[in-house]
């Protein structure tokens, strides 16, 4: 069984002075510029200082800013065949007490300003081996106290690699465990989208950075702050853009967006710009158009994924699309199966789609970079993994879709907000497409709360009476709009900023 830190040495090997890392580190106080050939070798090394205290297979707790030596630990407990355990830094507290007990790490990485909140949590207190990058202190040991050789592990089939949360915009955060297998499936899933060889991207997704190092493409960490994507005050992300010859940028659409209108409005130039790649939530066609608008060079890819698969499918943006249905996500990845369940069906998936249908149904996913299972979560599992009779795990999506006569994957909903009309389940997407044409609004939200009201949400007034709009609606989907409430803004999602918080509105 192949480790994923070897394509980090093929890397340093076959391109030993390219560019590999453009990031902060917590040791130098700045940032740094780091070649290939420096990154293995800084593997290398932390893999010879841990190796005195992990051993394969542990689960190892790894807490750290979004730093070179977050990176640096990442692919030396990879090296190592250890399970790396990471935190979404947006978690509210009561998340964060939930994964920590859920995961019972054997050893927790983290840095001074991690380990002075220890103190609030038993489930970090008793972690039995707590190393740290900075510091010492009352039951923490330096992570460079101690060195010996450090052998490459070759894991055994079905060893877990990784394990992450979801965004928890459906309940409480889940982990996500990722083999060895679905990891090196999923970079070779991903490396056949389109090429960025010749590009330096700054990416603001930290996940990408894993593909990027694994597929020897420079890379540059978009130096913001991740718990707030949209604020592009920092001045520092801006000299990145213009000081180190990036040419592609990767990121959620709120962030991007936040980024262009910034530069826009500076009159900092973007013509270098030559790939944009986004995903993480619905992206509507004014998105696009903006997008376009800040970067007039850039080609623009949208990915459709999840936590649990990515990718699922992509397209190029070369024209408006058709979002009629909904939000059209392109073709599948080669790599993966699709099936969709009939919104009405009682039974699990039933039959592959062997021809194009515009009937929607719950979109459910196969192949080798699919996460099977959730950890320690059998209640999760049993909701969200189906067994086929060929012992293929099926994974379900949650996201509702049909493909269309191009060929391509159209996004209709989310399962757990399909509107009733007549007793025929739909997606909300096509409705609060049309709605936010109709007002001219950027974001509306329709629900059907706990008493089978339909519920139109939006944040801001319009010029429209609400008679009027009832009345488009219903001639338009057959759908009877209760009421309209006006509210400060539309709850979504902390990660992306982008994805609507449905169970929140059911529950006004």
């Amino acid at each position: 069984m192949q480790n994923i830190y070897q394509f980090i040495q093929e890397n340093s090997q076959h391109h030993p002075d390219k560019l590999a890392l453009s990031i902060k580190s917590l040791q130098h106080s700045n940032k740094v510029d780091v070649t290939y050939k420096k990154f293995q070798d800084d593997v290398d090394d932390y893999a010879q200082y841990l190796s005195a205290t992990v051993s394969e297979s542990q689960r190892v707790l790894l807490v750290l800013p979004v730093c070179y030596e977050l990176y640096v630990c990442l692919f030396a407990l990879f090296k190592l065949g250890a399970c790396v355990v990471l935190l979404n830094p947006n978690m509210n507290r009561l998340s964060l007490k939930h994964s920590l007990k859920l995961v019972n790490a054997d050893v927790m990485i983290a840095n001074k300003q991690i380990w002075k909140f220890r103190w609030m949590f038993w489930d970090i207190l008793r972690i039995k081996t707590k190393l740290s990058l900075d510091s010492n202190g009352w039951g923490i040991v330096s992570l460079f106290n101690k060195k010996q050789a450090a052998t490459l592990v070759l894991p055994k089939e079905q060893a877990a690699a990784l394990i992450s949360f979801t965004s928890g915009s459906s309940g409480q955060p889940k982990a996500v465990v990722r083999t060895y297998e679905n990891l090196i499936a999923q970079h070779l899933a991903l490396k056949k989208l389109p090429k960025l060889d010749q590009h330096y991207d700054m990416t603001a997704f930290p996940v990408v950075v894993l593909h990027h190092l694994c597929n020897g493409i420079s890379c540059a960490i978009a130096d913001i702050n991740y718990k707030d994507i949209s604020a592009i005050k920092n001045q520092a992300v801006i000299k990145q853009i213009l000081n180190e010859k990036i040419n592609s940028l990767s990121g959620a659409i709120t962030y991007l967006l936040a980024l262009g209108e910034y530069l826009q409005q500076n009159n900092i130039p973007t013509q270098h710009i030559k790939v944009i790649a986004t995903g993480g939530s619905p992206i509507q066609n004014w998105q696009c158009d903006l997008i376009k608008q800040y970067f007039p060079k850039a080609r623009l890819f949208i990915l459709y994924g999840s936590s649990e698969v990515e990718p699922i499918a992509h397209i190029e943006v070369s024209k408006k699309l058709d979002q009629s249905f909904g939000f059209v996500v392109g073709s599948k990845s080669d790599d993966v199966k699709l099936a969709f369940e009939a919104l009405s069906s009682k039974i699990k998936p039933f039959a592959y789609i062997s021809n194009f249908s515009n009937t929607a149904g719950e979109i459910y996913v196969s192949g080798s970079h699919v996460c099977n299972q959730y950890y320690k979560n059998k209640k999760a599992n049993q909701s969200n993994k189906y067994i086929d009779k060929n012992n293929i795990t099926w994974h379900r999506t949650g996201d509702v879709g049909f493909m269309n006569e191009q060929g391509r994957l159209v996004l209709t909903g989310r399962i757990e907000n399909c509107l009733n009309v007549n007793n025929t389940l739909i997606g909300s997407y096509p409705v609060e497409l049309f709605i936010n044409a109709l007002l001219n609004i950027k974001l509306s939200a329709v629900v059907e709360n706990k008493l089978n009201e339909v519920v139109l949400y939006i944040s801001q007034p319009v010029k429209i009476s609400d008679n009027d709009i009832v009345e488009q609606v219903y001639k338009q989907f057959k759908i009877k709009i209760t009421k309209i409430e006006i509210i400060e803004s539309i709850p979504v999602d902390t990660r992306h900023q982008g994805k609507i918080q449905y169970g929140q509105l059911k529950q006004k």
